[in-house]
């Protein structure tokens, strides 16, 4: 007798292990499923960062360019000069003159990457200068 109840008892036992078991293989492909549908998502966000910080960048680096060149134009440095350090962006310049006042506008096309057939993305800065 005692032998047949430790046989019914191992019996409950081993079918609850067994709902378990298959309770989770059930799940083990969820993580997976949940994880493909994320992930797209997750990389989308982290490349949308990466281009905005890089179209920061290049707004950063033709702010100090423009304030570079109205600075030298102001001073009288020659037009060669200039257009050296515009050939190294490259960027086009725009120059305004004011009654004491040089200006240079450097625009250049976006760099985001993806968007290079984009027309109207453009980056573009002005900086004055006085004249010495």
């Amino acid at each position: 007798m005692q032998r047949r109840r430790l046989e019914r008892g191992t019996a409950k036992t081993n079918s609850a292990a067994m709902a378990k078991r298959g309770t989770a293989s059930a799940e083990r492909g969820a993580v997976t499923a949940e994880l493909a549908i994320a992930l797209p998502a997750v990389m989308l966000v982290v490349g949308l960062i990466l281009a905005v910080g890089q179209w920061q960048l290049q707004q950063q680096r033709l702010l100090v360019s423009a304030a570079t060149v109205a600075r030298a134009l102001a001073r009288g440095e020659s037009q060669s000069l200039i257009d050296e350090w515009v050939a190294r962006l490259p960027a086009q310049l725009e120059i305004s003159y004011g009654s004491n006042l040089v200006c240079a506008r450097l625009s250049q096309a976006s760099a985001l990457p993806g968007f290079d057939n984009l027309e109207g993305l453009k980056v573009s800065e002005e900086q004055c200068a006085e004249k010495q």
